[in-house]
């Protein structure tokens, strides 16, 4: 059975904090009706970019919707929360629209 698009987005922030560790907070932006998972992940185990890098992947047999994810330090998140010109998310995303995900401890 298919996993519904909140399933597959848990299932893949379970997975990241496994190799990430902990302090890995992962929230999803609520898309718009694309079946798209866009998920903004935060830890400062990120290198610090300076700018929002969207790394899209196709949809396969586990993970059956196109995924998009951004890793961000938390100090580039607080700049994308802020509205900081230079850190806006990916057209389309709406930052208002993000929720916390809690993988398999929700």
């Amino acid at each position: 059975m298919q996993p519904t698009l909140e399933q597959a987005a848990r299932e893949l922030a379970t997975a990241h904090r496994a190799v990430v560790g902990d302090d890995l907070k992962v929230y999803e932006i609520a898309d718009d009706g694309t079946d798209e998972i866009r998920l903004v992940e935060v830890s400062d185990a990120f290198l610090p970019t300076g700018e929002v890098w969207p790394i899209t992947f196709g949809a396969d047999r586990q993970i059956p919707y196109r995924t998009t994810v951004v890793q961000l330090t938390r100090a580039e998140w607080a700049q994308v929360i802020a509205g900081e010109p230079t850190m806006r998310l990916p057209t389309g995303w709406q930052v208002e629209r993000h929720r916390e995900l809690n993988g398999d401890r929700s």
